[in-house]
């Protein structure tokens, strides 16, 4: 769970060996060597939302945390898909309720993704579903994405009370961390809800009503569960909220895009007769370590 920062994409270290030429040659190679890093480093701006992979070693990166009566979530090392730590969701057998989640607020959008990395051991079991990523407006539910009870996924929208990919997405396999990223587009008539799946697109629903009132809060974890009273254990790790696609960490990018490691996001550049044409919201920069003339 490496934290990432994105104020600014370094260009890895440039040497450049000029001997045999003129120092007109030299200036032009640096300024061509420019032009190149400053193309290729495009930065967002005001996209990302938040990220958290618990390297902390708590919740404190979250705007809070919940959970019912004998219910726990804290940062753990037994289960981890990056770094040291990992988020461990644990809940018990009460019939109250089952809740053990963190959460993060931000100004309110239209489009929102969340990413989550999540392991199911294999004593995880539903008899009917365990919702596990979760939109809201305040605490007023919006679109979930929840575990079935033969582990396939599915989402559920409240505000129209109606349910997307039930009984036909992949199974999420125990003892292995997946990927698992939600996106919403909030309209009451022209509203969209999607699910990836380690990438691949596993439920798409278009044309739908989610609502007029913005996604300002996110949940992962144990939100909810029916019945309340099973016992249960999940971890996540690797968060990341924004208003654009995220993908999986390390997702090779075609040779159009540039990936930087470091950081979570894709975003296509296209160069055309030596300009670039540059995402709408997105600016460009770039730094030099130095050049060996």
């Amino acid at each position: 769970m490496k934290q990432h920062h994105h104020k600014m994409i370094r260009i890895p270290f440039i040497a450049i060996s000029t001997r045999r030429f003129s120092a007109i040659l030299k200036a032009v190679w640096i300024s061509l060597i420019a032009a190149v890093a400053v193309l290729s480093a495009i930065n967002p701006v005001q996209a990302l939302i938040f990220e958290d992979g618990f390297e902390s070693g708590d919740l404190s990166a979250w705007s809070g945390s919940s959970t019912e009566p004998g219910d726990t979530i804290a940062a753990s090392t037994e289960q981890v898909k990056s770094g040291t730590y990992a988020a461990k969701a644990d809940v018990d057998t009460d019939a109250a309720a089952n809740q053990a989640i963190v959460w993060t607020d931000f100004t309110g959008q239209t489009t929102v993704y969340a990413r989550i990395y999540i392991y199911v051991p294999s004593s995880f079991s539903t008899s009917d579903y365990v919702a596990v990523m979760q939109f809201f407006n305040g605490w007023s539910n919006i679109l979930a994405t929840s575990i079935d009870d033969d582990m396939t996924l599915y989402m559920w929208n409240t505000v129209a009370s109606e349910g997307y990919g039930v009984g036909v997405g992949s199974t999420l396999s125990k003892d292995e961390w997946h990927c698992l990223e939600m996106m919403a587009v909030i309209s009451p008539t022209v509203g969209e809800a999607r699910l990836w799946l380690d990438g691949n697109l596993e439920i798409e629903a278009t044309g739908k009503n989610l609502g007029s009132n913005t996604i300002d809060k996110f949940a992962a974890g144990y939100y909810w569960a029916f019945p309340y009273n099973e016992s249960n254990t999940l971890y996540i790790d690797d968060a990341v909220v924004d208003t654009s696609s995220i993908g999986p960490l390390g997702a090779a990018a075609p040779c159009d895009e540039w990936w930087d490691d470091t950081y979570l996001k894709r975003k296509n550049i296209t160069i055309t007769a030596g300009t670039a044409q540059i995402p709408s919201g997105y600016s460009v920069s770039a730094t030099f370590d130095h050049a060996d003339m």
